[in-house]
């Protein structure tokens, strides 16, 4: 979707990120932005206050000798002029990051991926939410810190087979919980037959453990053996079998028996399905892909249900940021992923976005969860106007260390994201944005609400400036304590 609205919407930004990139890209920015509130609390402070934000960014990517990835980092320092939080640039500083990175030592043998992020989530989906990259305070929000390392070689073994060793090891950190605080150390090893046979086979064993900073540590270890086949060249049929040791219940080492299944199915280049399913220690997990475009418009679905470890940037359990949703959403216009990223993230800030705000019901976790995450998506493009549609639900289930079954209260968030766009010139847009956050309650808490729409234009009056102005209004719904909110917003964004 977020590949509709880029065409659309700025054709000029797609064509720049689509000519030949060189080798390493430097650039750097400074936004500078103004927003009105207009605030009505059940309880506590209300009434109008302006917030002034100004955010220095510095982007870097490409490839350099063995390196090849990027560095994207911003800092806002946020002023509120009615003092309804403390002002100053240590306490409000937002910190943006996303880097992803590779090194590659030994061309075709070894490797080292480094990701590295930080982002804003909530510290319970119970509490107080904001609309995705709001500069409105809220307590309830904090900066996540996620950083892993992952050096691995690959090879083959007389042509015969491929197999790939690999270690892991990562960290998540809230700044202002050390309740959701883990650190994972994973290893790694898979061995895979080569060939464009019928049949084929695999071997792999993994191990992993994760210490949270509040529950303690849990690990897992499993093998598998998988056959392969190829009945038809657009259908994949898997097969598995194995075992699997964790110490989740109790502390105490049980072992498992694990099988499963899948299946790919490609019959044509425009659409595709996969499914694969296991059954684990705590139960049936699966992973449903569904996929299916036209000349004008992309379909997507997914539903995974797997246990999640809390953290890591590459973790399942890891919260949607609108950089994830449009990263993915364009690979099909820019398959190259440094100028995809130069795409999405000139895109995000043409229309004023935080590419690391959180959508998609994030929040942070503090053991091992069991995770059913359902994900819908379409979009429209048009020769002027389009539209995109996000819609997720996401269902939370701590897995019980005494029965090691999916119990107690589940935390289960429902909502959606859409954008109607309409390309005013071929440097300007018009945009109307509708978002929903639910939090369902549950015996333990009472859930809520947050409903907002807003209205933005935007324009590149030159290469390197942008100007945007926009209007919106919010509505956050809960037993407790709820708000009404209104503001207007101007920007400006210079690239150097």
């Amino acid at each position: 979707m977020g590949v509709a609205l880029a065409l659309a919407s700025l054709p000029v930004l797609a064509q720049s990120a689509s000519s030949s990139t060189p080798q390493l890209f430097i650039s750097t920015s400074f936004t500078a932005s103004e927003t009105y509130y207009d605030t009505q609390r059940a309880r506590g402070y209300s009434g109008g206050e302006f917030v002034t934000e100004l955010t220095p960014a510095v982007r870097i990517s490409g490839r350099l000798g063995p390196v090849e990835g990027s560095f994207d980092y911003s800092l806002s320092a946020l002023h509120y002029s009615e003092g309804s939080q403390a002002n100053g640039i240590v306490s409000n500083a937002r910190n943006g990051l996303n880097t992803a990175f590779t090194i590659t030592p030994l061309d075709n043998f070894a490797f080292i991926d480094v990701r590295a992020g930080i982002t804003q989530q909530s510290l319970t989906p119970f509490g107080e939410q904001s609309v995705p990259g709001s500069s409105r305070p809220n307590s309830n929000l904090t900066e996540v810190y996620e950083v892993s390392v992952s050096p691995y070689v690959r090879g083959s073994v007389s042509g015969l087979a491929e197999y790939t060793a690999r270690l892991r090891a990562a960290s998540t950190n809230a700044q202002n919980s050390v309740s959701s605080d883990s650190t994972t150390v994973d290893a790694s090893f898979a061995l895979n037959s080569t060939g464009g046979g019928v049949l084929g086979w695999g071997l792999s064993a993994s191990r992993q453990r994760v210490d949270y900073r509040a529950t303690g540590t849990t690990g897992t270890g499993r093998v598998d053996a998988t056959i392969r086949g190829s009945p038809s060249p657009d259908l994949q049929l898997t097969a598995n079998v194995g075992r699997e040791t964790t110490d989740v219940v109790g502390g105490v080492k049980r072992t498992y028996d694990v099988h499963g299944f899948g299946a790919r199915w490609t019959p044509s280049e425009r659409t595709n399905v996969d499914f694969k399913t296991d059954q684990r220690y705590f139960g049936r997990s699966w992973n449903l892909g569904l996929g299916y475009r036209t000349a004008r418009t992309v379909w997507r679905y997914s539903n995974v249900k797997d246990a999640i470890d809390g953290g890591g940037p590459s973790g399942v359990g890891r919260p949607l940021t609108l950089y994830d949703l449009y990263f993915n959403q364009f690979a099909s216009v820019m398959p190259d992923p440094v100028q995809r990223e130069r795409l999405v993230l000139d895109y995000l800030r043409s229309i004023g976005a935080n590419p690391g705000a959180s959508v998609g019901g994030g929040f942070l976790v503090e053991t091992k969860t069991l995770q059913n995450r359902q994900d819908l998506s379409f979009a429209y493009q048009g020769q002027r106007a389009s539209f995109n549609l996000l819609a997720y639900s996401n269902d939370n289930r701590a897995i019980d260390k005494t029965t090691n079954q999916a119990t107690g209260d589940p935390v289960v968030t429902r909502g959606y994201l859409g954008t109607l766009s309409y390309r005013l010139t071929p440097v300007s847009s018009l945009s109307l944005t509708g978002n929903q956050t639910k939090t369902l309650s549950n015996q333990s808490n009472s859930g809520n609400d947050l409903k907002s729409v807003s209205l933005n234009w935007s324009s590149q009056p030159s290469r390197r400036t942008t100007v945007s102005a926009g209007a919106g209004h919010t509505v956050f719904d809960r037993e407790v304590d709820g708000y009404r909110e209104s503001f207007v917003r101007a920007s400006i964004s210079l690239q150097f």
